[in-house]
């Protein structure tokens, strides 16, 4: 059966000018024109997810779209692609960027990359403190890998990253020290600036050229394969090099090597600047590296004989078919075209170019749906954000602002598969600097599940109750994008639904997206910026984390390549023999959620999930929510009360 037209009378939508670019993993081809879910941890291998009991059954055992009356698309599997690129002899060498590793789990799973007898040269970035990697310590051809304890930095604030003060405490074990091959090494990327404001002193550092300290933490996840073709994988994700446990997302596409000489920037202006983004990302983590590391630059040019300032013009990043949003620890100025390059006034910067070319109106919604909320996220900067990434003008209104916005939030009673086996049992002591004796409730260090989800009551009773309006439910999209079993999302992303009536009203499908990001930042000051003197002449916008993320635009269909980015198509586009322009993004939650506080109500319709209640903390925001009613406080306290009476 062939496709559905549209309903209107015009022409339908043209297919891609040329071919997407794909990379082949398990025998599945996976498009660069948008990104894929994770494959979890009961089915690590299976890159189809399982159709829920209560969905329709698929009728195309062979698409690969996500249309309503199919299958959603492949799971994306990091790991079968490292392992059969490994097995195939393909990999030249390999670059991880990560928060956080498991070096068991890469022991285990990629022997060949860090193993004591590893033949191909890995680099591993990460944000992981008190992690030592010393060369020839008991044998010249092997690293000495180890964790010694770091004491908590009581220099850290909230408003800035919940996730990095929460894992401090974590990332404090001892780990026995491994010996590993001297081709693997493992560099700390500090959250570091050169103390300079860009625009206005730009690489200026200190009479001692020492780095200024940002408070934040190295966060972006990526993977560059380099091919013994010459060509170069890219991977952007949301996941940690760790074993898949949790709900996350990936983008893939492989680069050809340019040939000949390496091109020079002066001469060689492209309409998407990806490879410019992507170098420029690395140098900043090269300065940012901890003192004895290997920087990525000396990576590069000993086992690749690659100059990184040479790297942008050595492969074909003109076509990518996204763009990349990085950002870097620093003060920008916003109005010298500083901040462009990073975060979301990157974000502006490249929507401000495809402006008439984008689906967009002014009744179109904002959503942010992050795995942490830091503290002080008020009116103020919090609408700031929002008029950068809806593109709207400094003197619009704030609350106008707000009531586009939706921030989506998982409830407790949505985590409830995990938080119930958490509230059973008391989280063990530990020794700590903070006062834990009136702590309610606190998510244990030691746990049988995975949960990546931050926010503290402390946090809420910070925010303005209008930003707490705009907290919605996390609830799993239908039909379901990725796998029966319920997982703990750390997938993150911000997208603009499309509110245009002579686009959606004319196809065949669920939701339109302008346009949509898959990031790492969460909805921190850290993450996405803090503005100082907003409206002065010297206005900047400071960053303390490192992120990275890839935006997907929708374009108008007179576009030659005019994609439309969308959830749940009717009907199977995959056949490249029926014209259609649409491409389904497999999010897994709902864009039309519903809200906590809905319409003149004073409590809030669900518990939202917290992984820290204190005795304190019951009063102000906190009141709203039906802690009353929370048997998860509940039980948390009674099995508290429980175990003292058993003392007794």
């Amino acid at each position: 059966a062939g496709m559905k037209r549209r309903r209107d009378d015009g022409p339908p939508r043209r297919l891609h000018s040329s071919k997407v670019s794909e990379v082949i993993i398990g025998g599945i081809a996976y498009k660069s024109d948008r990104f894929y879910l994770n494959t979890g941890p009961k089915n690590k291998g299976e890159t189809k997810p399982e159709t829920p009991n209560n969905d329709t059954p698929p009728t195309n055992q062979f698409c690969q779209c996500g249309a309503q009356s199919c299958h959603p698309p492949p799971l994306f599997d990091r790991d079968k692609l490292l392992k059969e690129m490994i097995e195939r002899n393909e990999l030249e060498a390999v670059v991880m960027a990560t928060f956080t590793f498991s070096l068991e789990f890469l022991l285990e799973e990629f022997p060949q990359l860090v193993g004591p007898n590893a033949t191909i040269p890995t680099l591993v970035l990460h944000g992981l403190k008190g992690l030592k990697c010393i060369n020839g310590t008991s044998d010249e051809s092997r690293t000495s890998l180890s964790l010694s304890p770091q004491e908590e930095d009581t220099n850290s604030n909230d408003s800035w990253d919940p996730e990095s003060l929460h894992r401090k405490e974590e990332e404090s074990s001892p780990l026995t020290p491994v010996y590993l091959s001297k081709s693997f090494h493992a560099t700390q990327v500090l959250p570091t600036s050169d103390g300079s404001i860009k625009g206005v002193t730009e690489e200026k550092k200190n009479a001692k050229g020492n780095r200024k300290w940002q408070a934040g933490v190295h966060h972006p996840k990526f993977l560059l394969l380099f091919e013994k073709s010459g060509d170069v994988i890219v991977v952007v994700s949301t996941a940690n090099l760790v074993s898949s446990a949790t709900l996350e997302g990936s983008w893939i596409q492989r680069f050809k090597r340019y040939k000949g000489r390496p091109r020079d920037r002066k001469r060689f202006s492209p309409s998407n600047d990806f490879g410019f983004s992507l170098a420029n990302l690395l140098h900043q983590l090269g300065k940012a590296s901890e003192k004895g590391g290997m920087r990525i630059d000396a990576f590069l040019k000993q086992y690749m004989n690659i100059k990184l300032g040479e790297f942008f013009g050595l492969y074909h990043f003109e076509k990518a078919n996204v763009h990349l949003v990085p950002t870097i620890p620093g003060q920008f100025r916003t109005r010298d075209g500083s901040a462009q390059e990073y975060g979301r006034h990157r974000v502006q910067n490249i929507l401000s170019k495809l402006e008439k070319d984008l689906h967009q109106t002014p009744k179109d919604r904002l959503i942010l749906q992050p795995t942490s909320v830091g503290q002080h996220m008020q009116i103020g900067p919090l609408a700031h954000i929002g008029k950068s990434y809806l593109n709207c003008s400094r003197t619009e209104v704030n609350n106008d602002v707000l009531n586009r916005m939706t921030i989506i939030w998982p409830s407790w009673e949505f985590l409830s598969t995990f938080t119930e086996k958490l509230a059973d049992k008391r989280p063990p002591k530990r020794e700590s600097r903070r006062d834990k004796s009136e702590v309610l409730y606190e998510k244990g260090e030691v746990e049988d599940f995975d949960c990546f989800v931050f926010l503290s009551a402390a946090a809420f009773n910070s925010l303005d109750m209008e930003c707490i309006h705009r907290l919605a439910h996390f609830r799993t999209s239908h039909p379901c994008q990725f796998t029966s079993e319920p997982l703990t999302p750390h997938f993150k992303s911000i997208t603009r639904i499309c509110n245009d009536s002579s686009v959606c009203k004319s196809e065949f499908r669920k939701e339109t997206f302008s346009w949509f990001l898959l990031t790492s930042a969460c909805l921190s000051l850290g993450a996405q910026g803090k503005v100082e003197r907003e409206g002065k002449p010297d206005e900047t916008i400071s960053y303390a984390n490192f992120e990275l993320g890839v935006l997907f635009t929708s374009e108008r269909a007179e576009k030659q390549s005019g994609r439309l980015y969308c959830f749940g198509p009717e009907n199977c586009t995959s056949d490249a023999r029926e014209a259609s322009n649409l491409i389904h993004l497999p999010v897994p939650y709902s864009v039309q959620p519903k809200f906590y506080l809905e319409e003149n109500e004073a409590t809030m319709n669900a518990m939202p999930y917290f992984h820290e209640v204190r005795s304190a903390d019951v009063g102000g925001n906190f009141l709203c929510t039906p802690y009353k009613q929370s048997k998860y406080l509940n039980r948390s306290k009674d099995s508290e009360n429980k175990e003292n009476k058993s003392k007794d």
